[in-house]
């Protein structure tokens, strides 16, 4: 209790810390990301396209967030930077909330102080990504608790809707499609896809009543304004060689820089595929069976592998992964691996090894400088690596 209390106070000190922080940065000349999102949506409520305007950081992101947000944009700046720092702190509790609970000894889901170690050694390692996120405002946060609710999901419709609201916060999301697909959960597959069409043409309800739009349909304009975030954002992403060496997490840069070629979509393409096929076999072959949370871990924490650019508040997909790691290690390492005969010696030293080989990359990766992008590359991998190897009886999807 004492252990659990000490926790308590630390996190409420490091919360109001990491306040303080956010409001410094949204106040600073040009503000951060969340300053940009709120003028994109109050670009959005006078029915203009949020792409191309002349904000602080480019928006970059689909329309659906923009939307979403508008209720903030009308708020006092102030306000809509506060709401939003409380907003990501709760979402972020709640995305450990799952990991660090998992594997009671019960096979419950209640909390001990065991869950709030790892807990706390979770946001240890991932804190300069935590800290990246809520200074800049991030939504990262969101996207990620919304892929956790779908996985732990029962209704097919319920999932699909999750998982739809990813998609069309952030498009990345969509390589959970794969994790429901190896289940045969077609028919959340098929409610993803219908939420995220629905949300995607939401803000049409606002282009249609801006300026112009008695020329135009809604819904032409808004199918216009899609098919600019594809032309000018999505495939120059995936063709046009990042500015910065360390804003290349993927597979692909690596294979890149191994081979001495530019960005080239087929590379990508081939490089994603690779990953995402690997996962999925793993997946049919051990976790489908288990229906545990470390296969939909290793999909998250592939993003980060696919993604053509990235950056550090993208490491927030692999914070559910780390917390599987954390969670095993502090609660079920001890009690059902090391004293356990049924669960092969080689495969804890396998799982820790990979863990703390992983967790010194992260916690490397901001010093090193040009060799940052390998770094995380080589921890994504080590941490994937990882949660393959954690034993099916210490991490339980559901009580």
């Amino acid at each position: 209790m004492i252990r659990s209390r000490i926790l308590a106070v630390a996190a409420v000190v490091a919360t109001a810390v990491l306040g303080a922080q956010t409001w410094h940065k949204a106040f600073r000349p040009g503000g951060n990301d969340l300053t940009s999102y709120l003028l994109s949506a109050r670009a959005l409520w006078d029915g203009q396209s949020p792409y191309g305007l002349d904000t602080p950081f480019p928006y970059i992101y689909p329309l659906f967030l923009a939307f979403a947000i508008v209720p903030l944009a009308i708020l006092p700046y102030g306000a809509a930077v506060i709401g939003w720092f409380a907003a990501s702190v709760a979402a972020l509790g709640a995305i450990l909330l799952g990991p660090t609970k998992l594997g009671t000894s019960e096979g419950g889901r209640r909390w001990t102080s065991g869950s709030a170690v790892a807990a706390a050694a979770a946001v240890l390692v991932t804190f300069n990504v935590i800290q990246n996120n809520l200074l800049n405002g991030q939504v990262n946060f969101f996207v990620v608790l919304c892929c956790a609710l779908a996985v732990k999901q029962t209704r097919a419709i319920a999932a699909g809707a999750w998982l739809g609201a990813a998609i069309a916060l952030k498009l990345m999301p969509a390589l959970l499609v794969v994790y429901f697909l190896v289940r045969r959960q077609f028919r959340t597959i098929l409610v993803a896809a219908a939420t995220a069409l629905v949300l995607a043409l939401a803000p049409s309800v606002l282009i249609l009543s801006g300026s112009g739009a008695e020329v135009e349909s809604g819904f032409s304009r808004i199918t216009a304004v899609h098919a600019e975030y594809a032309r000018g954002l999505l495939m120059p992403m995936m063709t046009t060689p990042a500015g910065d060496a360390a804003l290349t997490y993927s597979i692909a840069s690596v294979v890149q820089r191994v081979l001495g070629v530019g960005p080239a979509l087929w590379i990508e393409v081939l490089c994603a595929a690779a990953v995402l096929a690997t996962i999925a076999a793993l997946d049919v072959r051990t976790w489908r069976r288990d229906g545990d949370d470390r296969a939909a871990a290793a999909y998250l924490a592939a993003i980060i592998l696919i993604s053509p650019k990235s950056e550090t508040h993208h490491l927030a997909f692999a914070i559910p992964a780390v917390g599987l790691c954390c969670a095993w290690l502090f609660e079920e390492g001890k009690r059902r691996v090391v004293r356990s005969p049924a669960v092969p010696a080689r495969r804890s030293l396998g799982a820790g090894g990979a863990m703390l080989l992983s967790g010194v990359a992260l916690l490397a990766a901001p010093f090193t400088g040009a060799a940052e992008g390998p770094t995380i590359t080589a921890a994504m991998v080590l941490l994937i690596a990882a949660v393959m190897q954690l034993p099916t009886s210490c991490i339980r999807q559901r009580a």
